[in-house]
C-alpha cells in the first residue's frame, strides 16, 4: 500500500499529534504516581509520628506508675519499721510483779 504525497501531508501531522497524545497520557500517569506516592509517604510519616507520641506517652504513663509503686513500697517498709520499733517484746513485758 503507497501513500501519495498528498496523503502524506496529511498522514504525518496526524501521527505526530497522536505521539503528542501519547506522551502526554504517559506524563499524566506519571504524574498521578507521584502524587500518590507522595501521600503515601506522608501518611506513612504521620502514622510514625502517631506511633511514637503514643510510646512516648506510655514511656511517661509507666514511668509516673512505677514512681508511684516506688512511693507506696517506701511508704509500706516506713509503716513497717515503725510497727516493728512499737511492738513490745512477746514475753518480756513493762509492768514489775513485786508481789511475791
Amino acid at each position: 500500500m503507497e501513500l501519495k504525497s498528498i496523503e502524506m501531508q496529511i498522514a504525518l501531522p496526524k501521527s505526530i499529534d497522536v505521539g503528542k497524545q501519547v506522551q502526554q497520557l504517559h506524563q499524566e500517569g506519571q504524574l498521578l504516581n507521584d502524587h500518590a506516592l507522595n501521600q503515601m509517604e506522608k501518611e506513612l510519616q504521620q502514622k510514625r509520628k502517631q506511633v511514637m507520641k503514643n510510646e512516648q506517652k506510655d514511656r511517661v504513663h509507666l514511668k509516673r506508675k512505677q514512681n508511684d509503686h516506688d512511693e507506696l513500697d517506701h511508704d509500706r517498709k516506713k509503716q513497717n519499721k515503725q510497727k516493728d520499733q512499737e511492738q513490745q517484746h512477746p514475753y518480756k513485758g513493762n509492768n514489775i510483779d513485786f508481789s511475791g
